[in-house]
């Protein structure tokens, strides 16, 4: 059986941001992977044909991220089959939905896309987070873990709008990828069909990029600022953390 490639794509997709998490590649995550790993999946949702067709690709991406994320759960034993398995089923079911999802969103013009794949991403991390089921596990933002400065922004936006900027780069990244393909492509195309095109979405991309660079700035120049300033201790608390069994 031949793996089509954009299940593949899916599946390394997948592994790429559990690699990227805590406790993967790196101690405390990797940033550098963690602001590609979704691009292989955000080209594929793209250039699927249907949201069925998305939907595949997402219960792959579902499936090898939840797995090689959440590895450990295996220790269970007897039980691993709940523990491991039955995240495993939850999410793939539920990123059969996101992808289809964002399937839509991606129909939308450039200049607009990117933002709404970041922020669909960013409310599905929230939605999962939530409630009895909640399961806040494998969050966009925990690949930037090592990253402290950018860590600083969490004070006011929380760990989805660190979430939602992470996934905005891949986005960004994706279209600059994509614009950079069909580049190649143009070269054996007759400069009246493509070209054009191809230069209004290499201009929107670069907006995207100025924009995504001036959040980054941003939010680094916050963050530097809250590490310099060191807080006067008015009081003391005490806290217990009981994990549940």
């Amino acid at each position: 059986m031949v793996v089509p490639i954009s299940l593949a794509l899916s599946a390394i997709s997948g592994g790429a941001l559990a690699a990227a998490l805590p406790g993967g590649l790196a101690r405390y995550g990797s940033a550098p992977l963690g602001l590609i790993a979704l691009v292989p999946l955000y080209m594929v949702i793209l250039k699927a044909r249907s949201a069925r067709t998305a939907a595949w690709s997402g219960a792959f991406f579902g499936a090898v991220s939840t797995l090689t994320a959440n590895f450990w759960l295996a220790n269970f034993g007897e039980f691993s089959v709940w523990t491991l398995g039955g995240p495993t089923v939850a999410y793939t079911v539920y990123n059969v939905v996101l992808a289809g999802a964002l399937w839509s969103l991606l129909r939308l013009p450039i200049a607009i896309r990117p933002l709404a794949f970041a922020a669909a991403w960013t409310g599905y991390e929230f939605l999962k987070s939530v409630g009895y089921l909640a399961y806040p596990s494998g969050l966009a933002a925990y690949t930037f873990g090592g990253v402290v400065g950018l860590q600083q922004t969490a004070d006011l936006v929380g760990v989805y709008g660190l979430s939602f900027l992470v996934v905005y780069a891949n986005a960004v990244s994706a279209e600059f990828l994509l614009v950079g393909l069909e580049r190649r492509k143009s070269r054996f195309t007759p400069p009246g069909e493509i070209v054009p095109a191809i230069r209004r979405r290499d201009g929107r991309a670069l907006w995207h990029f100025v924009a995504l660079a001036a959040l980054f700035t941003v939010a680094a120049g916050y963050g530097f600022f809250r590490l310099a300033v060191v807080p006067e201790q008015t009081d003391t608390v005490r806290a217990i953390l009981v994990q549940p069994n």
